[in-house]
């Protein structure tokens, strides 16, 4: 009998825009409920191409040997600035296919789940896509926080016991690199089906729309501007007549959409990740309710062999948040763990960043102001550097402190300038319109994202927009509000990873942060 799982887990509506309409989940959930738990029904179906977009998040990095540091920097073959950064590409699915994906995913976590329970060790070592109940704060579940504060502290126990060691790794562009055949032997393990048999139709169904799937770019949808020409915003006209229909789509139709396809308006792609030196085709999308699952299980016969070595065996300390992984052990273990991990995740068909590999000592240490504490020291091939931190889920770990990881921060007061500057803009945009009227900054929006810690002083109120048919026959946005919700911001964050960590001094990395906004208000509003 197939196992039921609870709607309230996968059943969710989707607020993006994508080929096909949206979904009203909560009028019609019994209808997507009795076709998406049909097996037959998922043989048959047929996925749409996913939409793809990239996330980049800039980075600032050394440009010369002045130590000068910028988001950009000179290509010598073109002469022009380029960004330094990450880029992260994100495909997403369109809403029928995304509950499928969804339904999928939580049938495949209940499987896992059941079998890391088998083990604790194994359960507690895998930290990341899972509920892990938080026993100080019922019925929330861990983050983040907590597990970097268990991590560090396991750390410090062990090293006032003697000098412990901890490698950090990780797997370069894991997403992007899965193996498809190993991924389906882990599908199939994860399901108890024997390496000679098949995997079930609909299961392997979705496989399929994950390791094969095809793809139409976002910003093919958007149009240049006669004066940048370059793509900046989209169709607004074409939007505002899929919208009369009753659609929040980019096409009226599925079949609108193959006729785009067929006269070549739009172009399909696919294969977006292939192996270097084979050229076949490996990775899944990031983006799709199902990856984080997928992610997990294809590393679960290296976690197992990893917690039998290094927790079973060595006695020492294992944690992994998706392909971010730390070990903790004796000293004398260096050099084994180093290369057991490197041949494992070698082992498992991807590849580990040597760039990100470290190698951290913690021992004890006299402090002048401390007394007894732990101190980091980084041990690289020909020295060893004091005072560096152990990074490890956001956050910084000296030994005698813990801190947020600096490039966050960083990351906090671009976007602050950011949104100042165009905020800024748009106030020089209404004054020039308006040149009777003060040149000013509407300002609640960025206190609430930016200045205030305590966000009970503001009520926050979710707005959903849904279409609603006039007395034309057309259909038109309305928005609908809901009871007031709990806020959050980065502060909010900060300041509770401060007292989960018991560590004032993370609360006092932003005590800057009123007069850095204040300032960027004034600079960019009179430039």
């Amino acid at each position: 009998m197939k196992k039921r799982i609870a709607p309230s887990l996968w059943l969710k509506s989707k607020g993006y825009r994508h080929l096909t309409n949206k979904l009203n989940v909560s009028k019609h959930g019994r209808f997507f409920i009795s076709r998406i738990t049909n097996e037959d029904y998922v043989k048959r179906h047929s996925f749409f191409p996913l939409l793809h977009s990239v996330i980049y998040e800039p980075r600032y990095k050394k440009i010369d040997f002045s130590g000068n540091r910028s988001h950009k920097k000179v290509n010598k073959k073109t002469g022009r600035y380029e960004r330094i950064g990450k880029p992260r590409p994100l495909h997403y699915a369109t809403h029928v296919d995304s509950l499928i994906f969804s339904y999928y995913g939580q049938l495949l976590y209940e499987e896992y789940k059941n079998k890391l329970d088998l083990d604790k060790n194994l359960s507690d070592s895998i930290i990341a896509y899972r509920k892990i109940p938080d026993p100080d704060n019922p019925p929330k579940n861990k983050g983040t926080i907590h597990f970097a504060k268990e991590a560090f502290l396991e750390i410090s126990q062990r090293t006032y016991q003697e000098e412990t060691v901890v490698l950090k790794f990780d797997i370069q562009s894991f997403f992007n690199s899965i193996n498809h055949d190993f991924l389906l032997n882990q599908w199939k393990k994860i399901l108890e089906i024997k390496d000679d048999e098949k995997l079930p139709e609909d299961h392997y169904k979705v496989y399929k729309a994950v390791t094969t799937f095809s793809y139409v770019q976002l910003e093919d949808f958007k149009l240049a501007t006669d004066r940048t020409k370059s793509k900046v915003s989209f169709d607004e006209k074409k939007l505002a007549e899929c919208r009369k229909k009753g659609v929040l789509a980019f096409f009226q139709t599925p079949k609108e959409f193959r006729d785009y396809l067929k006269a070549k308006k739009i172009r399909l792609y696919r294969y977006p990740f292939r192996d270097k030196i084979t050229n076949i085709p490996i990775g899944i999308p990031q983006g799709l309710p199902i990856s984080s699952v997928l992610a997990n299980i294809y590393l679960y016969d290296f976690d197992i062999k990893v917690v039998d070595y290094v927790v079973h065996k060595l006695k020492g300390y294992y944690r992994r948040y998706s392909d971010d992984m730390i070990v903790v052990v004796k000293k004398e273990y260096l050099d084994d763990i180093y290369n057991f991990m490197t041949k494992e995740i070698k082992n498992s068909k991807v590849i580990m960043s040597e760039e990100k590999t470290e190698k951290f000592l913690f021992k004890k240490v006299n402090h002048p102001k401390l007394g007894e504490t732990i101190k980091s020291f980084q041990i690289l091939e020909t020295t060893v550097k004091e005072n560096i931190p152990l990074t490890f889920l956001g956050f910084e770990f000296y030994g005698y402190q813990t801190l947020i990881k600096s490039g966050n921060l960083a990351k906090f007061y671009r976007r602050m300038i950011s949104a100042v500057k165009i905020k800024s803009k748009h106030a020089k945009k209404f004054a020039e319109r308006n040149p009777d009227e003060p040149l000013f900054i509407r300002k609640r929006q960025l206190y609430k994202l930016y200045t205030q810690y305590d966000l009970r002083k503001t009520k926050s109120r979710r707005r959903y927009a849904f279409l609603r048919e006039n007395e034309r026959g057309y259909f038109e946005y309305t928005h609908k509000k809901n009871k007031d919700i709990p806020s959050s911001n980065y502060l909010t964050y900060v300041t509770r990873a401060s007292m989960l960590m018991n560590e004032p001094k993370i609360k006092n990395q932003l005590r800057n942060h009123i007069r850095i906004f204040k300032e960027a208000v004034r600079k960019h509003l009179n430039k």
